[in-house]
């Protein structure tokens, strides 16, 4: 049976590895230097807390669940834009990774795959949903 947990067991390693590399300063965009710049981090900052996020990972056949083995490497003691760097260059990766993915498996005037579109349309609901709720919100204050 298909299990889609396997998957991304296979290619997490190689997606995590390249999320680490992109924090190297050399990938930096203006608006992550920003970001870093805003909360007052640096790149020296980074390498303790890549350890604590390692020491995290190894835990996986251990740990109850990923938010224990984050609790006992550290790493969710840390700011939570430290832990945001992490975790906005994992987006990224995994973001690149599933639009290689879907260009690989689609032709130029394929429409997208029926699951993407449900995943899309879902999407497009919740922004819908947070929008009108910022709406209504700004309405209440005024």
């Amino acid at each position: 049976m298909y299990n889609p947990q396997r998957d991304l067991a296979y290619v997490g390693r190689g997606m995590l590895k390249q999320a680490c590399v992109a924090l190297d300063e050399e990938w930096w965009e203006p608006w992550f230097t920003d970001y870093m710049e805003y909360y007052g981090l640096t790149y020296d900052d980074l390498g303790p807390a890549a350890i604590q996020l390692a020491e995290a990972l190894n835990q996986v056949i251990g740990a109850k669940d990923p938010g224990v083995a984050l609790e006992e490497s550290g790493f969710s003691d840390l700011p939570a834009p430290l832990q945001c760097a992490f975790y906005i260059r994992m987006g990224q990766v995994l973001l690149a990774g599933i639009w290689s993915g879907i260009k690989d498996v689609s032709a130029p005037d394929d429409a997208p795959p029926a699951d993407l579109k449900d995943i899309l349309d879902e999407a497009e609901r919740a922004v819908d949903s947070l929008l009108g709720r910022r709406r209504n919100e700004s309405r209440e204050t005024t």
